[in-house]
């Protein structure tokens, strides 16, 4: 019997598998297990790839199974079909959990063959739930069926209920419809344990609801059918905020406080629940703690011995928060002892909040002004006044701090290691770099170690061995020197060098041209590739040479001198440079220099845009070279690599083309590695390479990919000889605005260092700033508070920074935005810590033109006030073409 079931699956007889399994003894399932394993693997590998399959989408899944053709007698689908049920009913829980949730028949075959087995089944429905749920493979029904059946009893595994959220609603149903046609038993267990579970990706409340329409979400369903008093009110309630003192993330979180909220609680039903919205306060999520102090108020405020669980809400980021709860605090010595308290930590935004009440409580008894004594280190500069008058000025801090010091980057090289001298050193070195590339230097001296000790005697293969070996197992999946990616090169580099074998070598004004030789990418990152490969093809041979490109100075710049030595030395020995070593010898040295017909532009557009009835500004911005690249540049015309790595500006270069980021790189696949490679290339200038990298920031300043690989272009910013031109300045721009917390601060650390270093031309950043601005690129909250971070550092900064802000202001065309209170209150601070009012009239012009009550109308009329007029040279007020990188 069991070797004529293998056959009926193969003819695709689903009746008779089904028949066969059904009173099949244990012992014979348990035998015929391992042939069904085998078989459901073969027949899924022929499902996906036969002869009809392209053979791009066999290669990218499966390369070995291009090719295959459909050997059975049955129908595919059934077949499938028929093994999956062979393999389920002969299977141990075990050996399923191997195959997972995927591989299950129909929730009713699934079912019918689950029922049938007399073996425990708590194992299976643990792996079912296991299974990642998705909208599309819930097995919610089929578990439950297990449970109603009384095979099982109701699964613990909270993917069970995980599975709950998909499985109700369909195309012309929805959860209310589903819940309430199945509501035996759900209504007692199930539906109270949504309150229990998490989840994460698409199984999520939070997740589910928040890409439905509102009459198909869960909310909708449970408030429907609470309305209808099938589901307890008052239980529902207090399940929604036991969901929240869970401190579940803050997105899925969220959805428990609005469904909370959806129910609409009466002051008396929240005054009951009191208790419960006092232990939220101290939630880790933020917008929790803001719920809870919203309740409160509704509730009718907080009781007295409770007053101090408010701390948490008063040293809120959310000024909104801050202000809600300074609301719940009485006027007494208690109110305004948490009120000093929270100054020491509490937001610039919320400090004014803060004073305001301890005003209003009139006289501070010297616990209070303690605690203020405490805060002083903390409160903004021109918010002092009060604290001056409560303590004095002797308790308040100098206007002057000393430089804080700006850690160097790990891949930003301050000094050189020297060449490598010997094959066990250079092994080593090899060994690091397949692992992992910190330095774009350590590259380098692998490469130039590898040239000259490349001889291939016995001892030096044995030394190679275990490396070799290594190299293999990077290059597994992938291929080495196509401009990929820098580890895999140095993985083909070794394997030439210990295997003896290496790639032809095309020439290199061709090997990126489309035909033939197209494996490797036209891209600075293929051409630094074709130069390992150079090496490589030596080293294969075991022909040793000193190269000409090794740098000598940080950053990749080669003396000239040195660099004319080398070539001296070369003539010498008679020896040939690579013609890839030369150029990059060249480019390094300051021999080569872009054409002077190209300039950069930049800029930015706004769409509105339409998504399930909502609508948002998406802000576009580019970078671009003009004129636009006529061809695709040959691989040994590195400068025009760098340009057409920008593509047209609006639309980024193919992966597969110029663009230089490593893997397929617009996205998170980057690497960090090739960005500092590239970085080398051309250190005398670097103004194409930042340009890459203010696109790179720019297009993502909202933080839509994971680009971790982006931050890295700022580090060259940071070498004290390194000038600041108009790409670098933009590039620095954009740092600052950037979403990325990485990216910002260390944006924050060059500005910092080019200030103290004199390199950095304020006032052109300034108006590349307010260009930005005015083409909302990026938030004026995050410029604000990168530019107050840098003012902290030094009265110099400060100055500095001031100055920045100030022809930023005198620079702006476009209607105030929202957030510029934010900008105009890091400029009140570093005002008061330069000791001065405001210098550029452009920019008192420019405040003086802002009424109404808003909070930047308020700051504009304070600083305006306040300070008096200096003439100096203006910010930049007149016209200007705003498509271009230039003022007009």
């Amino acid at each position: 019997m069991p070797a004529a079931v293998v056959d009926q699956v193969l003819a695709g007889d689903l009746v008779v598998v089904r028949a066969a399994v059904k009173d099949m003894p244990e012992v014979d399932r348990r035998r015929l297990a391992r042939s069904a394993i085998r078989l459901l693997r073969d027949v899924t590998d022929h499902t996906y790839f036969d002869r009809d399959t392209p053979p791009e989408l066999a290669e990218a899944y499966i390369k070995h199974n291009r090719g295959k053709v459909w050997p059975y007698q049955g129908e595919r689908a059934r077949v499938r079909e028929c093994a999956e049920v062979l393999m389920l009913a002969t299977v141990t829980p075990a050996e399923f959990r191997k195959f997972g949730g995927g591989f299950l028949p129909s929730d009713e075959l699934a079912l019918e063959t689950l029922i049938n087995r007399s073996t425990d089944l708590e194992g299976f429905v643990d792996a079912i739930a296991d299974d990642t749920p998705r909208r599309w493979n819930s097995h919610f029904r089929l578990m439950r069926s297990l449970v109603q059946a009384g095979r099982i009893g109701s699964p613990a595994n909270p993917g069970y209920i995980l599975h709950m959220i998909n499985a109700f609603g369909g195309r012309h149903t929805t959860i209310y419809d589903d819940l309430k046609a199945d509501s035996t038993g759900l209504f007692e267990h199930e539906v109270w344990r949504l309150f229990e579970a998490e989840g994460g990706g698409e199984a999520s409340l939070a997740a589910h609801d928040k890409y439905s329409p509102d009459a198909r979400t869960w909310s909708s369903a449970l408030a429907r059918l609470c309305a209808e008093g099938q589901l307890p009110r008052g239980r529902l309630l207090d399940a929604s905020l036991a969901a929240l003192r869970r401190d579940f993330t803050a997105f899925r979180a969220g959805w428990f406080s609005r469904f909370h909220e959806r129910l609409e609680p009466t002051k008396e039903e929240r005054r009951e629940r009191t208790p419960a919205y006092v232990a939220l306060l101290s939630s880790s999520v933020p917008a929790t703690v803001s719920f809870a102090v919203r309740a409160l108020a509704l509730a009718g405020g907080v009781p007295d011995q409770a007053i101090d669980r408010l701390r948490p809400a008063l040293e809120a980021k959310t000024i909104a928060t801050v202000k809600a709860a300074i609301k719940l605090l009485p006027s007494s010595r208690q109110g305004a002892l948490l009120a000093a308290d929270a100054l020491a930590r509490a937001s610039r935004g919320s400090q004014p909040e803060l004073l305001a009440f301890l005003e209003r409580v009139g006289d501070l008894d010297p616990e209070v002004r303690d605690a203020l004594a405490r805060a002083v280190a903390n409160i903004a500069p021109s918010l002092r006044e009060p604290l001056q008058r409560w303590l004095g000025p002797q308790a308040l801090p100098p206007k002057t701090s000393p430089i804080a010091p700006v850690a160097p980057e790990p891949g930003t090289v301050t000094e050189l290691a020297p060449p490598v001298e010997a094959v066990p050193e250079l092994v080593e070195l090899l060994v690091g770099l397949l692992e992992r590339v910190e330095q774009a230097h350590d590259l380098e001296r692998a490469i130039d170690g590898v040239s000259r000790l490349c001889d291939r005697t016995d001892e030096t293969l044995r030394w190679l061995e275990p490396v070799a070996r290594r190299a293999r197992k990077v290059l597994a999946n992938s291929e080495a020197f196509r401009g990929m990616s820098p580890r895999e090169d140095i993985a083909g580099l070794v394997l030439a060098w210990a295997t003896g074998e290496a790639r032809e070598l095309p020439p290199l004004d061709v090997a990126a041209a489309k035909g033939a030789s197209s494996w490797i990418r036209g891209s600075v990152l293929g051409f630094l590739s074709y130069r390992v490969l150079e090496v490589a093809v030596r080293a294969a041979s075991g022909t040793r040479q000193p190269m000409l490109s090794l740098p000598t100075a940080p950053g990749g710049a080669i003396d000239p001198s040195v660099l004319a030595s080398r070539r001296r030395e070369h003539a010498r020995l008679e020896i040939q440079a690579g013609r890839a070593d030369a150029l990059q010898a060249a480019l390094r040295a300051g021999e080569i220099s872009l054409p002077e017909r190209f300039r950069f532009e930049y800029g930015s557009k706004v769409e509105t845009r339409s998504y399930q009835g909502k609508t948002y500004k998406q802000i576009w911005f580019y970078v671009r070279v003009d004129p636009p690249l006529s061809d695709e540049p040959r691989l040994d015309r590195v400068p025009e690599l760098f340009l057409a790595a920008l593509g047209d500006g609006w639309t980024p270069a193919s992966p597969r083309d110029a663009e230089y980021c490593g893997a397929w790189a617009r996205g998170p696949a980057g690497l960090s590695e090739a960005v500092r490679w590239v970085a080398t290339v051309w250190p005398a200038n670097r103004e194409p390479y930042y340009a890459g990298g203010a696109a790179e920031i720019g297009q993502n300043s909202e933080w839509w990919q994971a680009r971790w690989h982006a931050r890295h272009f700022l580090e060259p910013l940071l070498l004290p000889t390194e000038p600041i031109g108009e790409m670098a300045r933009l590039l620095l721009a954009v740092g600052l605005g950037a979403k990325e917390a990485g990216e910002r601060t260390l944006a924050t650390d060059v500005l910092v260092t080019v200030v103290r270093e004199d390199r950095l031309d304020g006032v052109a950043l300034a108006r590349t700033l307010a260009r930005l601005y005015d083409g909302q690129v990026m938030s004026g909250s995050r410029l604000a508070a990168s530019l107050a971070d840098a003012g902290r550092v030094s009265r110099q900064h400060a100055e500095a920074m001031v100055t920045i802000i100030e022809h930023a202001l005198a620079s702006l065309q476009g209607p105030p935005r929202a957030d510029l209170h934010a900008l105009l209150g890091a400029l009140s601070d570093l005002l008061a810590t330069a000791g001065r009012g405001l210098k550029i009239a452009g920019a008192r012009n420019y405040l003086s033109g802002l009424d109404g009550s808003g909070k930047a109308a308020a700051l504009a009329k304070s600083l305006t006030s306040t300070a008096p007029v200096e003439t100096t040279r203006q910010g930049g007020g007149g016209g200007r073409d705003l498509s271009r990188g230039r003022p007009g």
